[in-house]
């Protein structure tokens, strides 16, 4: 438990170093996106006799995003924002991975506890320094503790490490979903910051049509090109954002990820004699052969659950395929 309660510590001020940073960093890009639509966009260079108030020059693409009116500085906060968080998470999953590759990892892991070397697997978790590596080297601590322990039976020392490793787990996926959520909001919120700017420009346009007389040709292209701007800045940030995000949860890769809660899961057991292997909707699992010979390998097979306190399990579509 002394590991999951240091876990938990880092994962405080983890928290609130992250909360700190998404405060600073949603102004500051408002702040950032405000200068480059005044001073960069809204160069005069970038307009016929060098007058904001005309139409940009030939090509000058710079002073077309800054005919998209007041709406494109919001629009760049949130493509500001994307950037910023995904090159955030970037680096934050990246890290979490350690250094290494997993696969490898797991695999020396495996072979460590298999010939009972625990103090080298605990090393090869300090040298991987990976979320993977975390739970694992909880999961080793408690199992020494309940090597320790004479007052539990076997059952009840697998729960507790069971459950350890789970805490463990829940401590890390949090760190690694960090900050998603806003990636998540951009994306919906571009979309309808870039329509709102298309409805503006748009009124503008028609306000143009009705002028009496002859209409306001001017005022009509500057009304569609604003729409257009507005809108093409909208998808691209919310095309941006939900890229990012498919691409960071699917590099979510811890173990737990593979189970998808209040739903059904595809659950496989592979017996060969003491050999046992699962696996949770394709993700291997466990892989583990039992040490106990006094355990008997023959009887009743049934299905059953470990946990803490009151919990419901369901099966379905149950199979029994004999090995070859």
């Amino acid at each position: 438990m002394a590991t999951a309660t240091t876990q938990a510590q880092h994962e405080e001020q983890t928290g609130k170093l992250a909360n700190l940073f998404a405060a600073v960093v949603i102004p500051a890009a408002f702040v950032v996106a405000v200068l480059i639509y005044m001073f960069i966009l809204g160069d005069p260079n970038n307009f016929i006799d060098n007058n904001p108030a005309n139409n940009p020059k030939q090509g000058n693409y710079l002073g077309v995003v800054h005919k998209g009116g007041p709406i494109v500085p919001i629009l760049m906060t949130c493509l500001i924002v994307v950037i910023t968080f995904s090159i955030e998470r970037f680096i934050t999953i990246t890290k979490s991975k350690g250094k290494g590759n997993i696969a490898a990892f797991v695999k020396r892991i495996n072979f460590l506890l298999d010939s009972g070397n625990l103090a080298a697997a605990r090393q090869e978790c300090d040298r991987q320094q990976g979320s993977v590596a975390n739970v694992v080297l909880a999961g080793l601590d408690k199992y020494q503790e309940m090597e320790r322990n004479t007052d539990l039976i076997k059952d009840q020392k697998i729960l507790a490490i069971q459950k350890e490793v789970e805490e463990a787990t829940a401590l890390e996926l949090p760190m690694l979903q960090r900050n998603l959520p806003v990636i998540a909001t951009l994306a919906p919120i571009g979309t309808l910051i870039g329509l709102l700017g298309t409805v503006v420009g748009m009124i503008k346009a028609f306000a143009a049509l009705a002028t009496a007389g002859a209409p306001d040709a001017t005022g009509l292209a500057t009304g569609i090109s604003e729409a257009l701007i507005n809108t093409a800045l909208g998808i691209g940030t919310s095309a941006l954002a939900i890229v990012m995000y498919n691409i960071f949860t699917t590099r979510i890769d811890l173990p737990t990820a593979a189970k998808n809660t209040n739903e059904w899961n595809e659950y496989r057991i592979r017996c060969e004699g003491r050999h046992i292997q699962l696996w949770v909707n394709g993700v291997q699992t466990v892989d583990y052969t039992e040490a106990d010979e006094a355990i008997v390998q023959s009887g009743r097979i049934a299905v059953q659950i470990h946990g803490g306190g009151k919990a419901e399990a369901r099966y379905k579509d149950l199979m029994i395929e004999e090995l070859p």
